[in-house]
């Protein structure tokens, strides 16, 4: 017999079905917490938690004063919340990737400025697209491309099966371990291609990200880069005093 879900996480799932089923529209008010509390005989803290979910899943804005907010009918399928290399690999193995293509590329000096690579070397480009799980129907979240140099063509092989990252095959058949990620996030517009593969509208606006994974000789071994259109992504940055 499978384990139940925490209480919070049951509340957090039938308030989300209700907004989906249009009990509340955009705008509205959630109930309190303290209504949460009586209606479901649950602590505050177990409420709070279930609204914090649903928060996060960017169907709700909370603020002092006014209570919980209905800002949007459809979570953001894509969320930015890692706090380490491990958590931003780990996240790989939650999502589908399909990948569309592989070729062998030789970087040019504006490939080379963008990735770091150095002009002249050769290239895996691998293509694909990122899809979410929301019920049971799944959507594509982000488009996505990786270079990786030439010499570990052999994770290609891989690829039909693979349920994490990329990054992670380069650890296990390389041992090339990431122990620095720069990233690099900007605003963008989706053009008409990229459009028709994300189903989403052409000139929306959409986020880019670039990710140069580093090994501890400081030396770039993969690169990503992803578009996703805006209302599919949310970043979340929690700084502390310290």
């Amino acid at each position: 017999m499978g384990k139940a879900a925490p209480r919070y996480i049951e509340i957090a799932e039938k308030l989300e079905s209700d907004i989906q089923k249009g009990l509340y529209a955009v705008g509205d008010l959630l109930p309190t917490e303290a209504h949460l509390c009586k209606t479901y005989e649950i602590s505050r803290f177990t409420a709070r938690n279930a609204l914090a979910i649903l928060e996060d899943k960017g169907l709700i804005q909370r603020t002092q004063g006014r209570g919980s907010v209905v800002v949007s009918l459809q979570t953001s399928m894509f969320k930015d919340t890692w706090s380490s290399i491990d958590e931003l690999l780990a996240h790989a193995g939650t999502v589908h990737t399909v990948f569309e293509s592989v070729k062998e590329i030789t970087v040019d000096e504006g490939l080379a400025a963008k990735l770091g690579f150095a002009a002249g070397e050769p290239l895996i480009q691998i293509d694909g697209l990122r899809y979410q799980k929301e019920g049971a129907e799944q959507y594509p979240i982000c488009t996505l491309k990786i270079w990786i140099p030439a010499q570990f063509k052999s994770v290609v092989e891989e690829l039909s099966q693979l349920k994490g990252s990329v990054a992670y095959l380069l650890e296990k058949q390389f041992g090339k371990q990431s122990t620095q990620v720069d990233q690099a996030i900007s605003a963008c517009i989706i053009h008409r291609d990229v459009a028709d593969q994300l189903e989403a509208q052409e000139g929306e606006a959409a986020l880019h990200l670039v990710r140069k994974f580093i090994d501890d000789k400081n030396e770039i071994f993969e690169v990503s880069e992803s578009v996703l259109p805006a209302s599919r992504f949310t970043y979340n940055m929690r700084l502390r005093r310290s």
